[in-house]
């Protein structure tokens, strides 16, 4: 099920294992991305970022803490910088 945020959040997607792999994603992610939450469901969202940032998004995931800047993959292939 794909569900939409406020707008004014920041960036972002949620995935849920424990309630069936569900995505949440706002309307600015998906703007800019040009991507669904039901193409998001179908890799990994580590898979989705620049293989550059993916240690520090790694270790910030690990710490539950913090922030970081990653690049992220969209639609036609181009990357879009998100903050963590």
């Amino acid at each position: 099920m794909e569900s939409a945020l406020p707008a004014s959040s920041r960036p972002m997607v949620v995935r849920s294992p424990d309630q069936g792999g569900s995505v949440r994603v706002n309307r600015e992610f998906v703007e800019r991305l040009g991507l669904t939450a039901e193409e998001l469901r179908q890799q990994a969202l580590i898979d989705w970022i620049h293989p550059e940032d993916r240690p520090a998004l790694k270790q910030l995931l690990r710490a539950a803490c913090g922030r970081a800047s990653a690049r992220h993959r969209a639609l036609r292939g181009e990357w879009v910088r998100f903050d963590w």
